[in-house]
């Protein structure tokens, strides 16, 4: 029934609830995030949403945005593999380890 749950669309925004089981799914937002980020900081700037173009821009926020996208660039395919229906674990296994190598 969790899947069920995690599937669910919020009927104001037409967005899909987080499943806290479904990591690809929490990469793949990130991914857009960094691709929206320059419009985004337009936006807030435009807006005059200060204290909110500050916190984009802050280094310590920008380090993490990048070292989070590094990670998470490593271990998409193996979120991917861990994932599915049917996983085979003996290419999963080979994955972790070249996972733990890159990292």
């Amino acid at each position: 029934m969790q899947t069920d749950e995690c599937a669910l669309n919020t009927s104001k925004t037409g967005q899909r609830l987080n499943c806290p089981t479904r990591f690809v799914e929490g990469a793949e937002t990130f991914f857009t995030f960094i691709e929206l980020y320059p419009a985004l900081l337009e936006y807030f700037k435009r807006r005059r949403k200060i204290s909110m173009a500050n916190m984009l821009t802050d280094p310590s926020f920008l380090v993490s945005l990048h070292l989070i996208r590094s990670v998470l660039g490593e271990t998409t395919g193996l979120l991917t593999q861990l994932q599915a229906k049917a996983i085979d674990l003996v290419k999963a296994m080979a994955e972790v380890e070249r996972v733990i190598d890159r990292l």
